[in-house]
């Protein structure tokens, strides 16, 4: 089932848990984030994105292989 991501679909913040106040990048093509200076061992992520199933597909749960 394809996916699509945008410029906007996933934030990043090392400071805080709030998705208002994050880096918002595309996770299909990565970012780069940093654990400091000054040291912070937190790194929260947030992701989105749209599934976009077969128009043949059958309601319901869905996994992989």
């Amino acid at each position: 089932m394809p996916i699509t991501f945008t410029a906007t679909s996933a934030r990043w913040n090392r400071a805080n848990n709030t998705p208002g106040c994050g880096t918002a990048f595309n996770p299909a093509t990565g970012a780069v984030g940093r654990f400091g200076p000054p040291p912070n061992p937190n790194m929260y992520v947030w992701l989105g994105g749209t599934v976009n199933p077969a128009a043949a597909a059958s309601p319901g749960f869905t996994r992989g292989p």
